[in-house]
């Protein structure tokens, strides 16, 4: 027997107490340690020397902080049960992450989910059903799903479990600080459960040792993992594309991904953009431009992110009318631009001094409910002033106030020296009081 029948009555005071007893004071930690105390005086030792010593009082009390939509109250109450040597039951996790999808709360969600993983408690069909509608409300079922698809090769050939253990190990990758180490942990364990599959798993563990370093021993490593047969795929040569982008490596990501051609394997939109991106940081421009051409030719269209970079690239390099063209076949495609979009070219079109491109961007930004920032209001002034237009310039510089967008440095000083230039000292001495006024300063 889990307790003597003189200890009974005891037990049944805990869950009585927790019957009347007003749900703030739960969050109290010393109401907890007297369930634990009731709990392990009542108790027998051998039964207490077990590792998994599960008393319902605790899925009760965790119930009922879920059922009052508590999740990050519910799971502290988790982590400190665990702390003080008894574990939480399957259905008690399921109601809490049920109950944080409920409220939207996905962070929540899956850093419960991390935490029962770590635990060694796995998931079962209400889990796992659980986890895709957290994936739906999040929009990011499709995305992980074509993941999956780009690392076993074929659609449709994996199961929710497979889905649901990727899409964990796919947000532990996407925070800033990322514990690998742990991340590694995970991975070996749903492996060991066969909850992730041998590809994805694997495909995984090198994705996660890319980003931990040592990019030349990772490739070896990987070379002979495909020695002894492990698949190749499109999701692992990406992997290594990027950090060769990122480390500056350009030729050696080429190299990959026309090697991927050879074999067959189909190159998708992260792919490219790595290159793309990896080109223009380079400022290798022209191999840049036939790369982006290239991903436009398959069907595929670059995110705002990776346009962005090109643009800007581009247009300081005085290429704007290109960047304006592919703009143009782009919009066609559904592409959005952003107000970065709008701003790049704006500032290519007034290096250039070509005052009706200006003009045309800013009003397209306007047509489109955009605001236009300081620097585009910078970029036009400066324009404007360069070509003696200063009626022009004062325009947009009262526009720009309108809008409570301060000027700087750059917009002051250009509009005093063209007003020097042109005889107009007293509107010049009022813009230099004007800015003293701001306390403005040389950067």
């Amino acid at each position: 027997m889990l307790f003597s029948s003189s200890n009974h009555e005891s037990i049944k005071f805990a869950f009585e107490l927790m019957d009347f007893t007003p749900i703030d004071m739960y969050l109290s930690l010393p109401v907890i340690d007297s369930f634990i105390n009731i709990i392990y005086t009542n108790t027998s030792d051998s039964v207490l020397s077990g590792s998994h010593f599960h008393p319902p009082v605790f899925d009760l009390l965790i119930k009922t902080y879920a059922k009052a939509r508590l999740p990050d109250v519910a799971f502290a109450v988790c982590r400190y049960v665990d702390e003080n040597g008894f574990c939480v039951g399957l259905s008690s996790f399921n109601a809490l992450l049920h109950v944080a999808v409920k409220c939207s709360r996905f962070e929540t969600v899956w850093e419960v989910y991390g935490y029962m993983i770590e635990k060694r408690i796995y998931p079962n069909v209400v889990t796992l059903r659980i986890l895709i509608d957290a994936l739906c409300k999040e929009g990011l079922l499709q995305r992980n799903v074509d993941t999956v698809d780009r690392i076993i090769g074929k659609r449709n050939s994996h199961s929710p479990s497979v889905i649901v253990n990727s899409s964990l190990i796919l947000r532990m990758l996407e925070k800033e600080e990322c514990e690998l180490v742990k991340l590694v942990t995970l991975l070996k364990r749903l492996l060991q459960k066969n909850l992730i599959g041998d590809s994805v798993a694997y495909s995984l563990t090198v994705h996660v040792k890319v980003r931990l370093g040592d990019l030349d021993y990772v490739f070896e490593m990987y070379n002979e993992m495909v020695r002894r047969g492990f698949s190749e795929n499109s999701f692992v040569y990406t992997s290594f594309i990027r950090v060769f982008c990122e480390k500056g490596r350009v030729d050696e990501a080429i190299g990959l991904m026309r090697e991927m051609e050879v074999k067959g394997l189909r190159a998708y939109g992260e792919t490219y953009e790595c290159v793309i991106v990896g080109c223009a940081d380079s400022g290798r421009l022209k191999e840049c431009w036939n790369i982006f051409e290239e991903m436009l030719s398959v069907g595929f269209v670059p995110s705002v992110l990776a346009f962005d970079k090109v643009a800007e690239k581009l247009c300081v390099n005085g290429d704007v009318e290109k960047v304006n063209e592919i703009l143009t076949v782009l919009l066609d495609k559904g592409f959005l631009p952003s107000d970065v979009t709008y701003s790049h070219l704006i500032n290519g079109y007034a290096r250039n001094d070509e005052v009706q491109g200006v003009l045309k961007m800013y009003y397209e930004m306007e047509y489109k409910s955009m605001c236009p920032g300081l620097r585009v209001y910078s970029s036009m002034i400066q324009c404007f002033c360069r070509l003696g237009k200063l009626d022009d310039a004062e325009k947009y510089l009262r526009i720009m106030k309108g809008r409570s967008l301060v000027p700087n440095v750059t917009i002051y000083e250009t509009l005093i020296t063209a007003h020097m230039q042109k005889g107009n000292g007293d509107r010049a001495l009022q813009l230099r009081n004007e800015m003293a006024s701001l306390e403005l300063q040389h950067c």
